[in-house]
């Protein structure tokens, strides 16, 4: 993940405090979670409830991708989603002063339906910023398509995640070729561990398990992930390397399940639907 939604709702609150009136779309949806009867994008869906948005949440994605819309645009191009999405940009705009939209992710995105991101900009006459993930060689490749396709709509790129102590020397690197190629670079955000960490509460609802004990725990925030499948003489060495992590392994595994709870673990999640050995429940 580049970070593209955080860094969108980053924008929007910050358009905010300066007392400004925003909203936040995104044209098309992938992301899909239930709604009642409905589908909506859950991107969009955490928008709006961090920022506030009171609208029909049809606003908030008009263009959805459903097992529906795929197998439409099998046939071609959609036709109706251009004027779909216009409108639903025109309802969400009245009264406002600034409308986030964030798009797919890629060049790429919504190619199949008619919806490439250069399109979505040309439709909604929207400027482009590109988020870019860290990686240890950034996407030179991507920046230069994106400077290439967007053109005058471009106005910043961001790389986003590095490593603190990498941003200096990265920096130093791509001087050279944002000057060569002329792009409009903002800079570069800092990897922050909280964004990228997950309760205990919301981890259990993505998986749809069952919280077997330690409900005081639910709100702890979960920074990593390892899988317990090695030797029980192995395991305690390979846990303590990494902090607030959630472990998983097989519900009978009671030997990884002790070892990881000698160390930093926020919570196990065990596989197979077995529960732990009664040693574990006590430690527990």
């Amino acid at each position: 993940y580049s970070g593209k939604s955080a860094i969108s709702l980053a924008l929007a609150m910050g358009f905010q405090e300066k007392g400004l009136s925003v909203h936040y779309m995104k044209p098309i949806g992938a992301s899909l979670r239930r709604f009642g009867d409905e589908f909506i994008d859950e991107d969009a869906y955490f928008a709006w409830q961090a920022l506030g948005i009171e609208a029909d949440w049809e606003l908030a994605s008009p263009v959805l991708l459903t097992q529906e819309m795929i197998e439409a645009s099998l046939s071609g191009p959609v036709p109706g989603l251009e004027d779909k999405i216009l409108s639903a940009l025109a309802r969400l705009s009245e009264g406002q002063d600034v409308i986030i939209l964030e798009a797919l992710s890629g060049l790429t995105g919504g190619w199949a339906l008619g919806l490439p991101v250069k399109r979505v900009a040309e439709l909604t006459d929207a400027k482009v910023v590109a988020v870019f993930a860290h990686h240890l060689n950034p996407d030179l490749d991507g920046m230069v398509a994106v400077h290439s396709t967007c053109q005058e709509r471009l106005i910043g790129m961001v790389i986003n995640g590095t490593p603190p102590q990498m941003i200096p020397s990265l920096q130093e690197r791509l001087k050279p070729f944002v000057e060569f190629y002329g792009l409009p670079f903002y800079g570069i955000l800092a990897r922050d561990k909280v964004l990228r960490s997950i309760t205990v509460a919301e981890l259990c609802e993505a998986l749809n398990g069952e919280v077997l004990c330690g409900h005081e725990g639910l709100d702890e925030m979960v920074e990593t992930y390892m899988v317990g499948a090695m030797s029980s003489h192995a395991a305690l060495r390979h846990f303590q390397r990494k902090a607030n992590k959630a472990v998983i392994t097989g519900g009978d595994r009671g030997d990884i399940h002790l070892a990881a709870l000698e160390t930093s673990t926020r919570c196990l999640i065990l596989t197979g639907n077995l529960r732990p050995t009664c040693e574990c429940w006590a430690r527990l």
